[in-house]
């Protein structure tokens, strides 16, 4: 029991990954946190992923089968590069260090990167093994940690990026191979995607090409697993928040650090992001969190190939039972932690209570998202603070055809800029050029050490040390650091945008962040990033326009 609670208090990643080189990385963690750890390390990890943390006892799926291999591989190859990089520990600049005097080394090979590119940019330089066969001029894209790679059949998704209509989705159902079986089909006649997923071999997804007609090329790809992005470790605190707006809040409404004030004061024309729904693609939500106010509501659960809407005040769906989701959450909408106030927060739960998921389901929760606003729940945002390495093409056809939709979405760029792949553009869904792609800064103004930077980067917010809803207790609160949470500062800064002109599309809605940021206040940003910090604070009326002249007399 005390393992299980752990999990909960310390730092994301201390429990069930800590060797001696993340105890050393730890050094902010109090001597009890560092003690529990240890102590709950090995043994306690079966509890951890055994019936205490899981919703229901049914058999795993072959989905969750996937997605809990791949963590559990994932958390052994992390450990034993922790193992290695003993003695040679280095937290980066703190909050309030200048980041002058401060050498890093560039990557190697480094190049300014088209954000159009994007699939010179995966060939290029992606460093995650890939697979690609044509087969009748389809490309079939095989991602090395993909079930199809590791074990010959496992999920295959297939998009179609010309558009298609939902009798076309219908038909990849019909006469599919022996031994293949259909998982989910998109329903682009009620505004969802062109997007089919079924399970089999190659050689039954070549046949599956083989025996069905087209309305334009697919893109075919194996499914694989990413994760929520990970948090940097803070030394956190849970209990009644600050009297003041956390300092994310109090920067993003004034033009200059200096002129932070201790509270936050939007635009009025913003009226809080009133009336747009923004839908929070991550862990889940503790939506019973009083900083919400009541306006978090249980709405989707997509942690199987079988999408699952929300009955109206079942608490136990999109649930998060990892923390990760509700922190973002606040950030947009809180009323204390959040830049929307107004907002109505939406869970979507794409990942399990572990923070990892398949991407198929972060594809599958944008085509009921779609659907769901054509039905009416719009203006939307969708914020995803999630992702992996590599440029995944399906997720690209999914949230192009998602904004063409008329749905805003706003993604991290990933925690990855003390490597030597910092670029935004190898990482998804952060390489997406019609996606809103944020980076983080720390309260100096500088580049957050561990941002990744580059290109396909829009913009940056706050993302270091932000204080926001924990799922601890209804009331408390907790500081993360990533780009996870500058994320969310320009998610609602999106939905204060449509709150103030709700016809505006996507792509408006990123020329208005564009127009109204504040440029020319932030360093350490590395090649091809923008000087751009969101700004949500009063701003220049545009001037009227003019009366059209009255016509002469005849």
């Amino acid at each position: 029991r005390i393992c299980w609670h752990a999990k909960h208090y310390l730092p994301n990643q201390a429990i069930p990954r800590l060797s001696t080189s993340t105890m050393v990385k730890a050094h902010r963690m109090s001597s009890l946190s560092i003690l529990v750890a240890l102590a709950c390390t090995i043994p306690a990890w079966s509890v951890l992923h055994g019936d205490g943390l899981q919703r229901r006892s049914s058999p795993l799926t072959q989905d969750e089968k996937l997605v809990d291999s791949e963590l559990e591989e994932q958390e052994s190859l992390d450990s034993v590069l922790e193992e290695q990089e003993v003695g040679e520990v280095d937290d980066g600049p703190g909050e309030d260090e200048s980041a002058e005097g401060i050498e890093e080394e560039e990557p190697e090979g480094d190049m300014v990167v088209d954000r159009e590119d994007d699939q010179m940019l995966a060939a290029d330089k992606g460093t995650k093994a890939v697979e690609t066969e044509m087969h009748n001029d389809v490309v079939l894209i095989i991602h090395s940690d993909s079930e199809v790679a590791k074990t010959g059949t496992g999920s295959w998704v297939i998009t179609i990026p010309g558009g298609c209509s939902s009798a076309d989705v219908h038909q990849m159902a019909d006469h599919m191979p022996v031994g293949s079986i259909p998982e989910y089909e998109g329903n682009p006649d009620q505004g969802g995607l062109c997007f089919f997923k079924m399970r089999g071999t190659k050689e039954q997804i070549k046949e599956e090409l083989n025996s069905h007609t087209w309305s334009s090329t697919p893109i075919v790809e194996t499914d694989s697993v990413w994760f929520s992005l990970p948090d940097i470790p803070e030394n956190q605190e849970v209990g009644a928040s600050q009297a003041a707006a956390p300092w994310g809040l109090d920067r993003i409404d004034c033009r200059q650090g200096t002129d932070m004030d201790n509270h936050y004061l939007p635009s009025n024309l913003y009226n809080q992001g009133a009336g747009v729904n923004v839908f929070v693609a991550d862990t889940g939500i503790m939506t019973t969190h009083t900083d919400f106010g009541g306006r978090a509501v249980p709405t989707l659960e997509v942690i199987t190939s079988s999408p699952v809407w929300c009955v109206p005040n079942d608490l136990n769906c999109a649930q998060d039972n990892h923390g990760h989701g509700t922190h973002v959450a606040g950030t947009i909408g809180g009323n204390i932690f959040g830049v929307a106030k107004q907002s109505t927060i939406r869970a979507v739960k794409v990942l399990t209570d572990a923070g990892s998921g398949l991407f198929s389901w972060f594809i599958l929760a944008l085509d009921q998202v779609l659907i769901a606003k054509r039905a009416g729940m719009s203006p939307a945002v969708f914020t995803a603070s999630l992702g992996g390495q590599g440029a995944y093409s399906s997720v690209k056809t999914a949230i192009d055809q998602a904004v063409d939709g008329g749905v805003t979405v706003v993604v991290a760029a990933g925690n990855e800029g003390d490597t030597d792949t910092p670029d935004a553009c190898m990482y998804s869904p952060a390489f997406v050029p019609k996606a809103i792609t944020v980076g983080s800064i720390a309260s100096n103004g500088a580049r957050s050490w561990f941002s990744n930077y580059g290109s396909c980067i829009d913009i940056f917010a706050p993302g270091s040390s932000v204080e926001s809803a924990s799922i601890l207790s209804n009331t408390a609160s907790s500081w993360k650091s990533g780009t996870s949470m500058a994320c969310p500062h320009v998610a609602g800064a999106a939905a204060m945008i449509l709150a103030e002109d709700n016809s505006r599309t996507s792509a408006e809605v990123l020329q208005v962040l564009l127009d109204r940021s504040t440029p020319g206040v932030l360093s350490d940003l590395k090649t091809g990033s923008p000087d751009l910090l969101v700004y949500t604070g009063d701003f220049p009326t545009p001037p009227p326009t003019p009366a059209p002249p009255t016509p002469a007399p005849p």
